[in-house]
């Protein structure tokens, strides 16, 4: 479920770490591409934004066509897009990828050049990057598994141990598929070629069977023992703090979401939401601006967070910066999203759509998407109407709002809170 539109466990959050960028294409809301062009287009970005890759993928060779194939990935309905910026200088790792949004998106990014050590600043060589490419396109294709182990930990259902374990086991199989491009592929392409292969950079020999590959990690290594256990940590501490959120315990989830954050930075936004439901506007401000900082929101999420923003802004008396921030943010976002959903909210908001005109595009042929969008543009109608001083309105609206039933949204809670300033209950 997107955090772009609604207030969730933030697991995918911790997961997903990029946002999206002008260089990047991002999917249509109009008529679909075919896959095979829209795995051309991605990998023709690739190679525009990492251009050592130039010389050895060449369009209709081998490594092209299985690389077209990755991005345009059909399993499960997903695609997957590029995302140019490099990875968070404070990353060990030189490649991240996310799993699938609420849209089937997901998004990857390769360091293009070294950021530490005495090569800091250099290219990295073509065929680190490719490694890193073709890893995290097979990574992308275990989302369904990884989403499940995700939803055994949010639930409490698994161990940390059994948890850490079922994470590597996916990126072990993510590896060995990666092995295989290596084996089938990119070496008989050297070889053709007369140039020099680096196995290491494949992981090769890969070992044969998951204990085996699991074996060369000692227990105290960072990975995958301290990477996934944090994870498994942080996951605890946030669904401990959602829990008294959802209860209407703002205290108690701020202090839950602060307790969260010494595991990870992954939790500002969700103490964000908080502390706006609690009126602390200038703490939550800042909490959501960290967020966006610190590149945590994701292609969905980082739209909820700039219409927040406006929100905290005018609610501080700064409606004339909140309005140009807001209406250069969209005005900057890919052509194919200027209409989407999140668009007009904007629009609403920016006084640029009727409120008729913005409640009618709430409704969707989707029985799940016309709740999810009605849920948002119900608190955001009532937010314009309490910012008008209307607060019979506004209250109407918030109970619309909150007779969605869509309770994992942070529209829902925020409404809900909005309510009992107001002096009513739902």
């Amino acid at each position: 479920m997107r955090r772009a539109v609604a207030f969730r466990v933030l697991l995918l959050a911790f997961l997903v770490e990029i946002t999206p960028c002008l260089g990047q294409i991002a999917p249509s809301t109009g008529k679909q591409e075919t896959t095979s062009n829209i795995g051309e287009s991605q990998l023709e970005l690739v190679l525009q934004d990492r251009p050592q890759l130039q010389p050895i993928v060449q369009k209709g060779s081998p490594l092209w066509n299985w690389l077209q194939a990755a991005f345009a990935n059909t399993s499960e309905g997903i695609q997957i897009f590029w995302d140019n910026r490099p990875t968070h200088a404070s990353d060990p790792a030189s490649a991240e990828s996310t799993f699938p949004d609420g849209k089937k998106a997901a998004y990857i990014r390769i360091d293009g050049i070294y950021k530490s050590g005495t090569s800091i600043g250099l290219a990295r060589s073509p065929e680190e990057v490719l490694s890193n490419l073709v890893f995290e396109l097979n990574n992308d294709k275990h989302w369904v598994e990884n989403q499940g182990i995700s939803q055994l930990a949010e639930a409490g259902r698994i161990s940390r141990q059994d948890y850490i374990r079922s994470c590597a086991k996916t990126e072990y199989t993510a590896g060995r598929e990666t092995a295989d491009v290596y084996t089938t592929i990119w070496v008989p392409f050297c070889q053709s070629k007369a140039l020099s292969f680096t196995p290491q950079l494949w992981h090769m020999p890969y070992p044969a069977t998951f204990d085996e590959w699991l074996s060369q990690y000692a227990p105290d290594f960072w990975y995958p023992w301290k990477f996934y256990g944090d994870r498994y940590d942080w996951i605890t501490a946030q669904r401990e703090a959602d829990s008294k959120f959802s209860q209407g315990d703002l205290d108690g989830a701020i202090l839950g979401y602060t307790k969260a954050l010494k595991l990870g930075p992954r939790s500002y936004g969700s103490r964000g939401f908080a502390e706006m439901a609690k009126g602390d506007w200038d703490q939550a401000l800042a909490d959501i601006l960290q967020c966006s900082d610190l590149s945590l929101s994701d292609p969905q999420t980082e739209v909820s967070d700039q219409l927040l923003i406006w929100l905290i802004k005018v609610q501080k008396g700064q409606k004339t910066d909140a309005d140009k921030e807001l209406s250069d943010y969209f005005a900057n976002r890919p052509v194919a999203l200027q209409n989407d959903w999140a668009a007009k909210i904007s629009k609403f908001l920016l006084d640029q759509l009727k409120e008729t005109d913005f409640l009618a595009a709430a409704s969707s042929p989707d029985a799940k998407q016309d709740q999810a969008q009605h849920c948002e543009a119900w608190y955001y109608a009532g937010m314009k109407q309490l910012l008008a001083r209307d607060k019979v309105t506004a209250a109407q609206y918030f109970h619309n709002c909150l007779s969605t039933n869509q309770t994992n949204f942070f529209e829902y809670a925020l409404a809900r809170e909005e309510l009992k300033a107001l002096g009513q209950t739902k």
